[in-house]
Parts: C-alpha cells; structure tokens; sequence
C-alpha cells in the first residue's frame, strides 16, 4: 500500500541524491493559522474528516491517521470513507448526506495545494597539491582529504486545512503546512494528524468529549 508520503509528492517521485553525508531530515511545520473569531467557544464536539485527494488509499491513511489521534486527544471524529465512495470525488450532495448522516457539527478538508522542490548544493574538498613533500602530504591527507560536492533535492509540499462549521456553513478555522521531505518521513500521516489535532485542540476549535 501507498504511504502517506506519496500524497504529499502528488504522484511524482523525485530523488533525492546525496554524494556523502544524510539530508535534510523530515519535518512537519505550521507556518500560519487563521480563526473566525466570531464564533462562540469552547468548539466543536463532532467532526467529519474530509481528505480531498483523488486516491482512495491516500485519503484512507489521511483520515485514519486523524481518526486515532483525536481519539487520544477525546475528540469524537468519523471518516467521510463510511459514508462516501472510495474510488472518487465526494460531491456536494455526497458530502451534505454524509454529514446529517453522521450527525457532525464541523467538518475538517484536507488538500495538498502546492509541491515544490529545492537544490541544495555543499562543495567538497581538494586534494593536498601534488608537490607536497612526504611527510606534509602524508600529514594533510588526514585533513584535506578529497570530498565530494553534496547534493540534495528537498521536497517541500504545502497542505492545508480547513475547519468548515456545520451550523455556520464557513471556514471557521485554516491551517497550512510546510512538509520538508515527505519521501523520508515513514510516519508522516501520524505526526500530521497529531500536530494539527494538537493547535486544533489547544485553540478550541475543537472540544474533547470523550472520557
């Protein structure tokens, strides 16, 4: 099955090349949030996972990551994959039946909305020059020995997410996402879900129920 990490690579795979060294480690940033201030707190209490990407294997890990993490954080969620079909789109009509089915007062949209990639470039190092007398060449080859120049191609995908309210029928909440190398993080969908579940929670969007 799929990983998490293709989603955020939209089906394209690109390698990343290092000539020596490790590269830039995975990570998962919240870069901005917004809020509607407007509305009352302490938040919703029953949500609708929404991942809109076009494969179902993708949208299952999505929502099943956040399925598991609001329930440690006592948050009651249900994954639209119960009520919608798994080999398409979700309609309006899809989704509007999917929620009064549910009975869920906020729905959380996840998407991919860009992808990204950066060339980071470290030179080597030299050899000692060749006219080097024996024992300086001998002695600067422990510190000046040939490297490589490294190279890496960092992965950068942008997610967002959007916490619409049933009742109020708008964006209540947004969050986007910077992911740095997806291709390399095997439990990305876990530590997505639970960094989003987190603010979410901390900021009282949303309102744990369970005991």
């Amino acid at each position: 099955m799929p990983s998490f990490r293709s989603l955020c690579r939209g089906g394209v795979v690109l390698a990343v090349a290092l000539a020596a060294g490790c590269g830039t480690p995975p990570a998962t940033n919240l870069i901005r949030t917004w809020n509607d201030g407007n509305i009352p707190q302490p938040g919703f209490t029953k949500i609708l996972i929404a991942s809109a990407f076009k494969r179902a294997d993708f949208r299952r890990q999505a929502d099943n990551a956040f399925l598991a993490e609001m329930k440690k954080n006592g948050v009651v969620a249900v994954s639209s994959l119960d009520y919608a079909p798994a080999d398409g789109p979700m309609n309006k009509e899809t989704l509007t039946q999917a929620v009064k089915a549910c009975g869920a007062d906020a729905v959380l949209v996840l998407l991919r909305t860009a992808m990204q990639s950066n060339t980071i470039t470290t030179p080597g190092k030299d050899m000692p020059t060749a006219g080097s007398p024996l024992y300086d060449h001998y002695t600067d080859a422990w510190g000046k020995h040939y490297e490589p120049p490294k190279v890496e191609v960092q992965e950068i995908a942008t997610v967002e997410c959007r916490l619409y309210g049933v009742p109020q029928q708008k964006v209540i909440w947004m969050g986007t996402c910077k992911v740095t190398n997806p291709a390399t993080a095997p439990d990305l969908a876990a530590a997505f879900a639970r960094l989003i579940t987190e603010t979410l929670v901390n900021e009282r969007q949303i309102r744990p129920t369970l005991k």
